[in-house]
């Protein structure tokens, strides 16, 4: 977990607070002393009560020291859309994140990375291209399943870097925010002959990334990363003599939908291999502390729990 230390305004706060209620209950128990001194009561009646007085100072000195410590924290209420963010993911890595949602957006604090994750294949597994001549090709209908699947795959991969202590999910940018295996509903078909043995076989396009991708923009300055990365997102690319079937991607510079996993026309078809980086958005929990930093790119906001 990334815990900041106490500040050392914050520790002299503590001390004081603390410092302050002992001298209180002590004084309290001199004077509950001397008052008992004065009286005819036993001896043993007085160091009872002494005692009793000594276990409620130690309980108050207690529960002040733990509530000064809880209130030095702030909530996640705090983060912003923009903010920057550090983030110890399930594997331990510390990384850079921005706040693309914010508490005020109805999807909760969702922060993305800065950096992708690791490399993901969506295709045929080869590594390049394959032509094939059937549907019913091994290369086809590997590649089909890799882009029919492909969002609840990448939003897959995404869980395997939650965080359990800071987040409640993750999922794969482009996807829903707050549904994130949404899709295109139904499965394509094309008006030429050719296309007929392909015809309801792949997953429609959707406009899913659109929604995460026009925040960024608003944002600004976290689409490009200097690497590419998939949005969990399909599109058909047809026209009357060719169709590709795509996942949206962003290149080092751009978003673009050029990820074709198909190539299909009258006379030629391919299935394609298409290698791009996974860039994940975590959900956080709400009992999430800021603990420390300022927000900015060289001072990310520190997470405790």
């Amino acid at each position: 977990m990334i815990l900041k230390d106490l500040k050392n305004n914050e520790r002299g706060s503590i001390t004081v607070l603390v410092l302050a209620t002992m001298l209180l209950v002590t004084g309290i128990i001199f004077i509950s002393y001397f008052s008992m001194m004065n009286k005819s009561s036993s001896q043993a009646s007085q160091i009872e009560k002494i005692q009793e007085e000594y276990n409620q100072s130690n309980t108050m000195m207690s529960q002040a020291y733990d509530d000064a410590k809880a209130n030095q924290y702030q909530t996640i209420s705090i983060l912003k859309e923009g903010d920057w963010v550090y983030y110890e993911d399930a594997t331990g890595t510390i990384r850079k994140c921005v706040v693309l949602w914010d508490e005020s957006s109805g999807y909760g604090t969702q922060i993305i990375t800065m950096e992708t994750v690791e490399d993901v294949e969506i295709g045929n597994g080869t590594g390049t291209s394959i032509t094939f001549q059937s549907p019913n090709d091994q290369y086809f209908i590997k590649a089909l399943d890799s882009y029919n699947n492909a969002i609840s795959m990448l939003n897959g991969k995404a869980m395997d870097y939650k965080n359990e202590d800071y987040a409640i999910d993750a999922r794969c940018v482009g996807s829903v925010p707050n549904d994130k295996n949404s899709e295109g509903s139904g499965y394509y078909t094309h008006t030429n002959s050719w296309f007929s043995l392909y015809d309801n076989r792949f997953k429609n396009g959707d406009e899913n990334y659109k929604i995460d991708f026009e925040q960024m923009e608003k944002i600004g300055g976290i689409i490009v990363i200097n690497k590419s990365y998939w949005f969990a997102s399909r599109i058909v690319d047809a026209m009357s003599a060719a169709v590709y079937p795509d996942i949206y991607m962003s290149s080092s510079t751009i978003l673009n939908g050029i990820a074709n996993i198909f190539q299909l026309n009258s006379s030629t078809k391919k299935s394609l291999s298409v290698t791009s980086g996974l860039r994940p958005v975590f959900t956080l929990k709400d009992e999430v502390k800021v603990t420390g930093g300022s927000g900015t790119e060289d001072d990310p906001y520190t997470l405790g729990v």
